[in-house]
């Protein structure tokens, strides 16, 4: 009994399940992982590395207290090499326009609820009522606030407008400055914001006011786009690019996108490799090369030229049997061999 083998056909599944076994060691090798992330401007990010694992997360974070964080503080790395959140805002209050005389004197601002030091306050007196309007620089939605108090115990309420009212109570013990934070959730358009603080039986200390504000420079998101090599600066209103080490902007510009109505518009802008330049320096060195060798080879020349002329041999071959008979006094012929002849003294 025998059984004979047929090898002489292969299936093609066969092969491309080979071939596939053949992959898989490179494939299963690849490591996915997500570049610097963008960064806010006045703000930061940790950790910071050069490249991070799947997995890894970072935590946004902005320079000053009094600078609102808007947006997720935290990112993690995707397996896709992206960042799963998008970059942080930091937010600067809007700016207050100063204390102006009112034809109502309830209406004044103290100048140091809006000096920006949250150290100097104000004292309201027991069962009063207190209004302070805050005109803005210019006509803009409000859409955050912040307000620190001290010691003591009163309803705040917050008029936007005419009609939007966001009331709230303060109470604290401590004479530790507090800030609260109030976000508004309906926007409107204004110009003019007015604060009420109400008191019973205790007063209360008012410390700062800031509020947060958004016009049509103002973009709600930072943008999609981002530049490989590089890193983006993120503002409401701009987006700068730096590109990371090794790396420059080919055209050397910086501001990748603005925005314009609510939108970003975007600048073509790319983070090239930065090259020394060696054929320069290549070059120079090849010419400087070059003009020594011939200046040592004019000066080699010059010498044994001058060196010649101070010295200048004439030979008078004496014949066999001449022995000074028809000679000059400067030479004479060497007796042992009558081919050679000896200098005595020549001035030639």
């Amino acid at each position: 009994m025998f059984v004979e083998y047929f090898m002489g056909f292969v299936p093609k599944s066969a092969i491309r399940i080979a071939g596939w076994m053949l992959l898989m060691p490179q494939l299963s090798c690849h490591k996915t992982t997500c570049p610097p992330p963008d960064f806010p401007e006045r703000g930061r990010y940790e950790p910071v590395k050069a490249e991070y694992e799947v997995g890894q997360t970072i935590t946004y974070s902005c320079d000053d207290d009094i600078v609102l964080k808007y947006g997720d503080a935290n990112a993690t790395c995707r397996s896709s090499g992206k960042w799963s959140e998008k970059t942080l805002f930091c937010e600067i209050p809007a700016k207050l326009e100063s204390q102006k005389e009112s034809a109502l004197e309830i209406l004044k601002i103290p100048t140091s609820v809006i000096d920006g030091d949250s150290s100097t306050c104000i004292q309201t007196g027991n069962d009063t009522e207190k209004f302070m309007a805050f005109p803005l620089d210019h006509e803009a939605i409000v859409y955050f606030a912040i307000l620190c108090f001290g010691e003591g115990k009163a309803t705040v309420t917050v008029t936007i407008v005419e009609y939007l009212e966001y009331a709230f109570k303060v109470d604290s013990g401590s004479p530790e400055v507090k800030c609260l934070h109030v976000s508004f959730q309906k926007y409107v358009v204004t110009k003019f914001i007015i604060l009420n603080v109400l008191t019973n039986s205790s007063s209360i200390a008012m410390c700062e006011v800031y509020f947060y504000t958004a016009d049509n420079n103002w973009c709600a998101l930072p943008p999609n786009n981002s530049v490989p090599n590089g890193q983006l600066e993120v503002s409401r209103s701009k987006a700068v690019l730096h590109c990371k080490e090794g790396f420059k902007e080919k055209d050397g510009r910086e501001v990748y996108a603005t925005c314009e109505n609510s939108t970003w518009s975007y600048i073509s802008l790319q983070c090239a490799e930065d090259i020394p330049q060696k054929g320069h320096n290549t070059l120079a060195i090849v010419v400087g090369t070059l003009i020594a060798t011939i200046i040592l080879i004019l000066l080699g020349w010059t010498i044994f030229s001058v060196r010649k002329k101070k010295m200048r041999k004439v030979c008078v071959i004496c014949k066999p049997g001449n022995r000074n008979g028809h000679t000059s006094s400067q030479f004479s012929c060497d007796p042992s061999t009558s081919d050679v002849c000896t200098v005595e003294n020549s001035s030639v």
